[in-house]
Protein backbone atom coordinates (compact mmCIF):
# COMPACT_ATOMS: atom_id res chain seq x y z
CA UNK A 1 0.00 0.00 0.00
CA UNK A 2 1.51 3.26 -1.10
CA UNK A 3 1.47 6.29 1.42
CA UNK A 4 -0.73 7.89 -0.31
CA UNK A 5 -3.63 5.44 -0.30
CA UNK A 6 -2.42 4.11 3.73
CA UNK A 7 -3.24 8.04 4.31
CA UNK A 8 -6.98 8.00 2.56
CA UNK A 9 -7.42 4.80 4.34
CA UNK A 10 -6.48 6.02 7.61
CA UNK A 11 -8.70 8.91 6.78
CA UNK A 12 -11.93 6.87 5.92
CA UNK A 13 -11.09 5.07 9.47
CA UNK A 14 -10.58 8.24 11.20
CA UNK A 15 -14.59 9.83 9.84
CA UNK A 16 -16.01 6.11 10.77
CA UNK A 17 -14.53 5.44 13.86
CA UNK A 18 -12.59 8.51 15.17
CA UNK A 19 -15.43 9.98 17.42
CA UNK A 20 -16.18 6.35 18.70
CA UNK A 21 -12.77 5.91 19.71
CA UNK A 22 -12.37 9.74 21.33
CA UNK A 23 -15.39 9.01 23.62
CA UNK A 24 -14.59 5.37 24.58
CA UNK A 25 -10.99 6.60 25.78
CA UNK A 26 -12.63 9.62 27.68
CA UNK A 27 -15.24 7.41 28.84
CA UNK A 28 -12.19 5.06 30.47
CA UNK A 29 -10.34 7.76 31.56
CA UNK A 30 -13.06 9.11 33.81
CA UNK A 31 -14.26 5.62 35.42
CA UNK A 32 -10.35 4.87 36.31
CA UNK A 33 -9.67 8.42 37.03
CA UNK A 34 -8.49 7.42 40.55
CA UNK A 35 -6.64 3.73 39.77
CA UNK A 36 -3.36 3.64 39.27
CA UNK A 37 -2.14 0.18 37.29
CA UNK A 38 1.31 -0.55 36.80
CA UNK A 39 0.50 -2.88 33.61
CA UNK A 40 -1.36 0.12 31.58
CA UNK A 41 1.64 2.25 32.24
CA UNK A 42 -0.48 4.74 34.05
CA UNK A 43 1.73 6.34 36.21
CA UNK A 44 0.35 10.40 37.12
CA UNK A 45 -3.68 10.85 37.97
CA UNK A 46 -5.49 13.78 39.05
CA UNK A 47 -7.20 11.73 42.17
CA UNK A 48 -9.88 14.22 42.52
CA UNK A 49 -10.44 18.19 42.21
CA UNK A 50 -7.29 19.55 44.03
CA UNK A 51 -4.55 16.41 44.25
CA UNK A 52 -2.44 14.35 42.15
CA UNK A 53 -0.94 11.13 42.43
CA UNK A 54 2.58 10.05 41.11
CA UNK A 55 3.04 6.52 40.73
CA UNK A 56 6.96 5.75 40.43
CA UNK A 57 8.07 2.16 39.98
CA UNK A 58 11.51 1.25 40.26
CA UNK A 59 13.54 -2.14 39.99
CA UNK A 60 16.00 -3.14 42.93
CA UNK A 61 18.71 -1.93 40.75
CA UNK A 62 17.06 1.57 39.56
CA UNK A 63 16.98 2.14 43.27
CA UNK A 64 20.35 1.15 44.11
CA UNK A 65 21.67 3.58 41.05
CA UNK A 66 19.66 6.69 42.47
CA UNK A 67 20.45 6.15 45.89
CA UNK A 68 24.44 5.77 44.77
CA UNK A 69 23.60 8.58 42.58
CA UNK A 70 22.23 10.58 45.71
CA UNK A 71 25.40 10.25 47.51
CA UNK A 72 28.04 10.63 44.92
CA UNK A 73 26.25 13.87 44.08
CA UNK A 74 26.23 14.76 47.72
CA UNK A 75 29.89 14.08 47.75
CA UNK A 76 30.67 16.45 44.88
CA UNK A 77 30.00 14.44 41.61
CA UNK A 78 28.71 16.51 38.96
CA UNK A 79 27.94 13.34 36.45
CA UNK A 80 25.82 12.23 39.56
CA UNK A 81 23.93 15.44 39.55
CA UNK A 82 23.35 15.49 36.45
CA UNK A 83 21.97 11.83 36.18
CA UNK A 84 19.67 12.87 39.18
CA UNK A 85 18.54 15.82 37.65
CA UNK A 86 18.11 14.34 34.51
CA UNK A 87 15.45 11.96 35.98
CA UNK A 88 14.25 14.54 38.09
CA UNK A 89 13.26 16.90 34.73
CA UNK A 90 11.02 13.56 33.36
CA UNK A 91 9.14 13.53 36.37
CA UNK A 92 8.62 17.32 35.96
CA UNK A 93 7.58 16.84 32.44
CA UNK A 94 5.00 14.75 33.43
CA UNK A 95 3.71 16.84 36.60
CA UNK A 96 3.71 19.83 33.58
CA UNK A 97 1.45 17.49 31.40
CA UNK A 98 -0.91 16.60 33.98
CA UNK A 99 -0.99 20.25 34.49
CA UNK A 100 -2.05 20.78 31.07
CA UNK A 101 -4.66 17.95 31.35
CA UNK A 102 -6.32 19.57 33.92
CA UNK A 103 -6.30 23.52 32.26
CA UNK A 104 -7.99 21.21 29.58
CA UNK A 105 -10.46 20.37 31.24
CA UNK A 106 -11.47 22.95 33.32
CA UNK A 107 -12.18 25.13 30.00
Amino acid sequence: MSGDSLDVAWDTFMDEHGNGIQEWVLSEMEQTREIFDFKDGTHIKWVDGDNIGFLITLSAEEVCDMLTAWEDAHLGSPQASDWLLARCAKAFAMLEVAMGFDEDETE
